[in-house]
């Protein structure tokens, strides 16, 4: 009969199984997107970079955003 702590160890390691297996899959799909769709996500990235440090420079200069059209 196993012990309580070894069924909440095993149950801890199943989830974190599905954890990791959930974020290799997450990837794949991220891999898989058109470049199109992969810059306007680091697009919006940097907008997230610049709202939380608006002042912070990068060789010298301010962040900036990409403008592509």
């Amino acid at each position: 009969m196993e012990n309580d702590q070894s069924v909440i160890d095993k149950k801890n390691s199943e989830f974190i199984a599905k954890i990791f297996e959930r974020k290799r899959e997450f990837h794949r799909t991220q891999a898989r997107l058109p470049i199109e769709e992969k810059m306007k996500i680091l697009i919006e990235l940097q907008k997230i970079a610049v709202t939380i440090r608006p002042n912070e420079m990068k060789n010298g200069q301010p962040r900036q955003v990409w403008q592509i059209n």
